[in-house]
């Protein structure tokens, strides 16, 4: 209801300098020239204050328009979207949502005004047939009354939260009907409620029958047709040991291949037609606490199941624990709250060779400004806010996103901790006033003509800061021109991407330095990026012919070893091995790149890597930000990679059965992410460990009893704390095709 799409001020500029084409009618008198924007004023009805930093809305039924907030005297100002019938939606915490429906002929220079009344609202709880809280089910109110008056909404929308709560705000006063839906379950109704001005009504229970939802007429436990495979089954329960249906599992296999069940009535779940080979299971669902099967604490690695050609494992159980909950208020720089501000969790994690700031929970405050975000696993997260709105007036500036306890700066943001069973209220922010710039610019391809794309703004790789998902993207004006408001100072990168064209889509990148005035406009052009043309070789007297008919689908992965000059955050393209004589092209190629070798041959390894007669198989290439295509790229493969296997005790000799197991070079300038030398493991249901796939060479291998992360991210891929585990780790000297048995003894960290 408070969300939109934001248009860029180029845009506006445009638009308002078009003018319209004048017509004369037959009687040869001129008509009217339609106005370019909405001008208007926001106001309470009671007493006709002005209502500073209402949200004001445009939208047609193709699109949503511009947001502003008002200014401090309750002015807006919206341009027109080019379409004959429009809707102006305003909310404001505390008041009861106005909406205008308009039609573009009948649009004067006249000042609009909006008179607000106070709020009321309806509060409820939505039960599922088992009598859990039915958690993210819609619900929505449907107006009853006040039919034609177009200046209120007929209804409004929400979703009920983890304990099944749901909140009506920003009601007018009227009669109401509300209607909960969920997939695969009956629509509930309320009956009529009668919602005075001001006043909460509820709270309003809707308890979804006995036999509503349709049920699977297969038993999941006990498949009708099972593919051939193997198969993994197990229950899904909840700390009081009853069933949670709707959980969604995956079988994750480091062969890059995934497959998925979800959890029954009773809580069961089918995985079949699995490949022989071992997989982490997973198990998440709206509310619980993500949980790997085997963790010995809650966000900790899992084990391993390992599963043999058309076996089946019957013990995948999980106990998931509720989420913790994290819940504030957002407030303007007047201290008054804000409607439809956006909240994030945000999680530190290290991957691909640096520190990342991850979105794992995103939330709206509601009528109150209060959020809620819910179903956290235990660990600390930076909580932020942000709004894309900008204020009317002449600088039409918004606010930066801020971050607790109350910075712009995501270095100096303060980290919230959450465990299982402990909920953390009162984290408040409130939005201020600092110095915030717009970054503007243009955007040209390798021609020169005008980019018709999307532009990100990243916080810069170099800075040494944290590297930040990047701010909801924008698209190009039909002139390139972009305009990106609200942004603090820092040192960051302008990324533009060009959609497909001629085979090809198109990059380019910009840095930029923002201090407390705007800085020079930018422009940046972009090129379709390097393409490699190649072959995979075997390094295997068979031949091609032995890897095609075992399966597996190989290829070249690319990883930009300086995300500063790459599109968006993570890999760039790659192209898996089809052609049946082993050649590949793998186009769309920035900057400086590692490669490795993807797919589900877990057991082969890039043996080699020669690119333009430099061999990179351990080093970055960079491309740089061009066009150009280098044929005769040669990569070895091989199958011949050893093994190191083992078991794992205490300082007592005896063995333990969770720990996880790291190898990696004792040539230290193969410390990177993604180095082929560089693998972690862990135990699998008989307490064992296996990490296959590894070139010949000299290794330390470690077995830790407590590490951050799992196969894909986490500090085991930190120089630092390699560092700390080499003296104590043991040395292996590993041989082609050779399978080194050992027994390691834990490292306590």
């Amino acid at each position: 209801m408070t969300g939109s799409t934001r248009m860029n001020a180029r845009y506006r500029c445009l638009a308002l300098a078009a003018l319209l084409a004048l017509a004369l009618p037959a009687d040869g008198r001129a008509q009217r020239q339609a106005p370019r924007s909405i001008r208007g004023r926001v106001v309470a009805a009671e007493n006709r204050a002005a209502l500073p930093r209402a949200r004001i809305s445009i939208s047609t039924e193709l699109k949503r328009g511009e947001v502003v907030f008002a200014d401090d005297r309750g002015y807006f100002v919206l341009p027109i979207p080019e379409n004959e019938f429009l809707t102006l939606l305003v909310t404001k915490a505390g008041f009861a949502t106005a909406q205008r429906v308009l039609r573009r002929a009948d649009l004067t220079d006249d000042e609009l005004r909006i008179a607000m009344n106070r709020s009321s609202s309806i509060v409820g709880h939505v039960t599922d047939a088992s009598g859990d809280p039915a958690v993210d089910f819609n619900l929505v109110a449907v107006r009853l009354d006040g039919s034609g008056d177009t200046s209120i909404p007929d209804r409004f929308e929400t979703r009920a939260n983890d304990l099944g709560d749901f909140r009506f705000g920003g009601l007018p006063a009227g009669r109401y009907q509300l209607i909960a839906t969920e997939p695969g379950a009956s629509e509930l109704r309320s009956s009529a409620i009668d919602v005075r001005e001001g006043d909460d009504a509820g709270p309003i229970d809707l308890v979804e029958p006995r036999g509503s939802r349709s049920e699977d007429s297969v038993s999941a436990n006990a498949p009708a047709s099972p593919q051939p495979g193997a198969m993994i089954r197990g229950r899904i329960l909840d700390v009081r040991k009853r069933p949670i249906k709707g959980v969604v599992v995956k079988a994750i296999s480091p062969r890059e291949f995934t497959e998925t069940a979800i959890s029954d009535e009773r809580g069961r779940f089918v995985i079949d037609g699995l490949r022989a080979g071992s997989y982490a299971l997973e198990a998440s669902s709206l509310g619980y606490v993500t949980a790997q099967y085997g963790q010995s604490r809650a966000a900790g690695p899992g084990l391993q199941v390992v599963v043999r050609d058309n076996e089946t494992f019957d013990d995948a159980d999980f106990v998931l624990s509720r989420g913790s909950v994290v819940t504030g208020t957002i407030t303007d720089e007047r201290g008054e709250e804000i409607e439809g501000a956006v909240v994030r969790a945000i999680q530190i994690r290290y991957a691909d060779g640096r520190t990342t700031a991850t979105i794992v929970r995103v939330a709206q405050t509601d009528d109150r400004g209060g959020y809620r975000l819910y179903g956290m696993s235990p660990g600390s997260y930076l909580i932020s806010a942000l709004d894309t709105a900008t204020i009317s007036g002449a600088n039409q500036r918004g606010y930066a996103p801020i971050y607790y306890p109350g910075s712009t700066q995501l270095t100096e943001a303060v980290p919230v901790h959450t465990d299982i069973g402990r909920d953390v209220a009162g984290i408040d922010l409130g939005f201020r006033h600092e110095s915030a710039a717009r970054v503007t610019g243009i955007a040209l391809d390798a021609s020169g003509a005008p980019v018709k794309g999307d532009v990100l703004l990243v916080a810069s790789q170099r800075s040494g800061g944290i590297a930040l998902e990047p701010r909801q993207g924008i698209r190009t004006n039909a002139d390139g021109s972009f305009t990106i408001a609200d942004v603090p100072p820092g040192e960051y990168v302008l990324k533009v991407s060009k959609p497909w064209s001629n085979g090809a889509p198109q990059f380019g990148v910009e840095f930029v330095t923002v201090g407390d005035a705007d800085p020079n406009p930018v422009v940046v052009q972009t090129a379709a990026g390097s393409t490699l043309e190649g072959r995979l070789v075997i390094d295997d007297k068979r031949g091609y012919e032995v890897l095609a008919r075992r399966g597996p689908v190989l290829g070249l992965r690319a990883v930009p070893a300086d995300f500063d000059r790459t599109p968006v955050m993570g890999q760039v393209p790659s192209r898996l091995l089809t052609n049946s004589d082993g050649t590949f092209r793998l186009s769309g190629l920035f900057g400086p790149t590692r490669f490795f070798l993807g797919g589900s041959g877990v057991e082969w390894y890039l043996q080699s890597l020669v690119i333009d007669g430099v061999d990179v198989t351990d080093s970055p290439f960079d491309f740089g930000v061009t066009t150009q295509t280098i044929p005769g790229v040669e990569a070895v493969i091989s199958s011949a990679g050893g093994t190191i296997a083992g078991h794992v005790t205490d300082a007592r000799s005896i063995p333990i059965a969770n720990y996880s197991v790291i190898v990696f070079p004792t040539d230290r300038t193969k410390w990177f992410a993604n180095s082929r030398f560089l693998k972690f493991g862990r135990p699998s249901q008989d307490g064992g460990f296996e990490v296959i796939g590894l070139p010949p060479g000299e290794y330390w291998v470690a077995a830790v009893d407590s590490i951050e992360g799992n196969q894909s991210f986490g500090e085991w891929q930190k120089p630092e704390v390699l560092e700390s585990l080499a003296p104590r780790a043991t040395r292996v000297v590993l041989a082609e095709r050779e399978r080194y048995m050992t027994v390691l003894r834990v490292i306590r960290r």
